[in-house]
């Protein structure tokens, strides 16, 4: 279990302003806002290995073997292309 710590941020004013009038209006505090985007993001985080292999193919992420390398893609191209 994790326990609590400190975070000092660097805001432009303008925004520190923002989010200091949002918190006050919403009734809550930036402790909490902070808190309720991290849960978002992390809820909106898919794993990688939870994508189709299809997918994972066509965004680069699944690790290289023999005959994956860049130099070959090149020849590949250069020989479909030819």
């Amino acid at each position: 279990m994790y326990s609590d710590a400190r975070l000092t941020m660097r805001l432009p004013g303008r925004d520190l302003s923002f989010v200091k009038e949002y918190a006050r209006e919403n009734g809550t505090t930036l402790t909490k806002l902070f808190l309720d985007f991290i849960q978002e993001l992390r809820a909106s985080v898919v794993p990688r290995e939870a994508y189709p292999e299809s997918v994972r193919e066509m965004i680069g992420i699944i690790p290289q073997g023999d005959g994956d390398s860049l130099e070959d893609y090149h020849d590949y191209i250069l020989e479909k292309y030819s």
